[in-house]
């Protein structure tokens, strides 16, 4: 992987050589051989390649806004040689619209919203919702959505109902109770939009994936999966 070592996220790369193990090892037993997964909030593409390198006959659709870690996402494409992967240059949200972009010197803290004093507004972006994106591009499937967007997570899937009940698919997110509250609104309401949707959740706890009891998790990755699915495969 292409990194940039002055980076948090490019220095764990370098050091370590991946920052969300177990997710993808999630995301590789959920996604089929030849199905779709959209990386939402792709940054320098973990996901992205480690998906499309996986399941080489698959479709990656990555959504990165940002225009200096997508430079990066397109050299690790290029690098490892993948032909499977089409990168989109918006946002996800709530609306089809533009936006301000957010940056700061820790590229996993790009949003939408600027929730620390070291955020600036660095670009104008193109937001578009998911159903949007659907209709126009065609897409006949979702298996798999991974986001993980600082704060911008119930407006994607605000922006995602229709492809949540079209296509079910199981999503990896990211929740944060201080970047949700900074959005202006609480965790329960994203864990109801998607109880609505009759999704379960599961949280990554000794060494497996658990179900989440009454206490709703503040600052973890979540695997929401269609109840209707749960019962018939394996958790990892």
């Amino acid at each position: 992987m292409v990194v940039d070592r002055s980076d948090r996220i490019g220095s764990l790369f370098f050091w370590f050589g991946a920052h969300h193990r177990h997710q993808i090892h999630l995301a590789e037993t959920q996604l089929t051989d030849d199905g779709v997964f959209l990386d939402v909030g792709a940054n320098i593409g973990e996901f992205t390649v480690a998906m499309a390198m996986a399941k080489p006959a698959a479709r990656v659709i990555a959504f990165e806004p940002n225009a200096a870690v997508r430079s990066i996402l397109l050299q690790n494409i290029g690098a490892n040689s993948i032909r499977n992967v089409r990168c989109i240059p918006s946002a996800l949200g709530e609306e089809s619209t533009m936006r301000t972009l957010y940056a700061c010197d820790d590229s996993a803290l790009t949003s939408l919203l600027s929730f620390t004093p070291k955020h600036i507004a660095s670009a104008q972006v193109d937001v578009l919702t998911l159903d949007d994106f659907v209709r126009s591009q065609a897409v006949d499937r979702i298996d798999l959505i991974k986001i993980d967007v600082e704060g911008y997570e119930l407006n994607v899937l605000r922006g995602a109902k229709e492809s949540l009940e079209r296509f079910r698919p199981s999503i990896i997110l990211e929740v944060n109770s201080i970047t949700s509250r900074a959005a202006g609104f609480e965790l329960s309401q994203l864990f109801d939009l998607l109880r609505s949707h009759r999704y379960q959740f599961f949280v990554y706890r000794r060494r497996s994936w658990t179900p989440v009891g009454s206490e709703l998790p503040t600052q973890e990755d979540i695997w929401a999966q269609p109840e209707e699915r749960v019962g018939r495969v394996d958790k990892p």
